[in-house]
């Protein structure tokens, strides 16, 4: 039987996780770029208003020309030409009026979302105010609780040079007091071996020698 080769698989390579950086988004412009960006929408609604306005004028003098038109085919009416000609400026202002009530419906409903953006910016504009404020005063804090950390930390190393400085200056006392003790000590044990041992009484020399002492001797020793 052959034998199959079977190939060595090559290990699989792992992709090295790549930590996706944070976005960091900086809170105290937010509301002033939402406003900024408000501004443009509210701007661009304006500008498509304002085209509307256009149109409505350009409906309303579209429509006085084809009324225009359409009384000078009403006279003409009994004719043949005539009525066709009335037919079509009649057509022609149906559709003017239908254009012209679009564009005054597209041009009024632009007022609410116009208004409501107006109310968001005037929102975020006051938050930013009060944002810069409440900036103002965390700067203050700050700066006061970073000059209390420090007049702490000034204080507990104060304390903690002064309670060393008694240390050492307790252990120097102790060191002085036991040296001055030990000194004490060998001047007792130097004055102690240097004592002279006292004379026995003459009493004792006397009382030796009572015995061979005359009777008037005695007597006086005794006396």
């Amino acid at each position: 039987m052959s034998r199959r080769k079977t190939a060595k698989r090559a290990p699989k390579r792992r992709s090295p996780n790549h930590a996706t950086p944070t976005a960091t988004i900086n809170l105290q412009k937010v509301p002033a770029q939402m406003a900024a960006q408000l501004n443009k929408d509210i701007a661009n609604l304006k500008q498509q208003q304002s085209q509307l306005s256009k149109d409505i004028n350009e409906w309303n003098a579209e429509i006085k020309k084809i009324t225009t038109r359409a009384t000078a085919a009403k006279a003409k009416s009994h004719t043949k030409a005539g009525a066709k000609q009335l037919k079509k400026a009649n057509n022609e202002l149906k559709a003017a009026n239908q254009s012209l009530a679009k564009a005054k419906k597209a041009a009024q409903a632009m007022d609410k979302p116009i208004e409501a953006l107006k109310d968001q910016q005037a929102k975020f504009v006051a938050l930013q105010k009060h944002i810069n404020q409440f900036e103002k005063i965390w700067a203050v804090a700050l700066k006061n609780a970073k000059a209390e950390r420090a007049a702490k930390a000034a204080k507990a190393a104060k304390a903690a040079k002064e309670a060393q400085a008694a240390k050492a200056a307790k252990a120097k006392a102790k060191k002085t007091s036991s040296k001055k003790s030990k000194t004490r000590s060998n001047n007792i044990s130097s004055e102690t071996n240097n004592v002279i041992p006292a004379r026995e009484p003459e009493v004792e020399i006397y009382n030796a020698n009572m015995d061979d002492a005359s009777p008037e001797d005695n007597k006086k020793m005794n006396s």
